[in-house]
């Protein structure tokens, strides 16, 4: 793992300067659907739904789509999943242009990536959902030749799946894989459920042991290659 050296100590000092600005109050900007293509409302990204009947790439029982977008644009999430505990999901934050020529320094985007998952991505995307939700992992990776993390994060009762017993529902917990990178000015995170349906985080494997590039890289890239990023409404990939 890097570390912060004086200078990068600066440009983290930027970008959470940045990220840790309260978000935009979530309204009513949503996505929208057209030939089962998802378009997102800030027109950064588009990528084909799953089709819920196990037959594409996703091998999805079932879809239900979640959303949250900032009124302006500048930050959003949303993610599918199915019937039986299955995630695929993308988050993004747009840069301030103040954070652009740090992240663009190739020795520092690893060491703001890594703060922007422990100080942005943790209290905005997975505490809201469980305030028991921790990084228990980040690695350093290259992806689509740049810089970029593959994370863990614990979500006590996160899952999408419930379970009732003796009479009482309870919702099962998460162990969320990230991909995070950068891409046109914006922070992307692509992720998805790495815990075995019907496990408890107390019970699972030490994060440190497991094969990140197996159970959170090589699940998450074919979905990366379904997304068609954009950049001021015009198409970067």
């Amino acid at each position: 793992m890097l570390r912060p050296t004086p200078h990068s100590t600066v440009a983290v000092a930027i970008v959470l300067a940045m990220a840790l600005c309260p978000p935009a109050t979530s309204g009513p900007l949503k996505g929208k659907v057209k030939k089962s293509i998802y378009y997102s409302p800030a027109e950064n990204f588009s990528l084909p739904v799953p089709k819920g009947d196990g037959s594409d790439w996703a091998g999805f029982v079932g879809v239900h789509t979640h959303e949250g977008y900032a009124t302006d644009g500048a930050m959003g999430v949303v993610s599918f999943a199915d019937e039986f505990g299955k995630v695929l999901g993308i988050g993004f934050l747009l840069a301030h242009e103040q954070a652009l020529p740090a992240l663009a320094d190739t020795t520092q985007t690893f060491v703001l990536i890594e703060e922007w998952i422990r100080q942005f991505a943790l209290p905005n995307f997975f505490s809201s959902a469980s305030t028991g939700s921790r990084v228990v992992r980040v690695d350093e990776i290259r992806f689509a030749g740049a810089p970029a993390a593959l994370a863990l994060v614990n979500i006590p009762g996160g899952s999408t799946i419930a379970v009732v017993t003796d009479g009482k529902q309870r919702t099962l917990d998460s162990r969320r894989g990230l991909l995070v990178f950068v891409r046109d000015g914006y922070v992307y995170m692509l992720y998805n459920e790495t815990l075995p349906r019907g496990e408890a985080l107390a019970d699972s494997v030490n994060a440190l042991t497991l094969n990140l590039d197996t159970l959170v890289r090589a699940q998450l890239e074919p979905f990366y290659d379904t997304i068609r990023f954009s950049a001021g409404g015009k198409p970067t990939r």
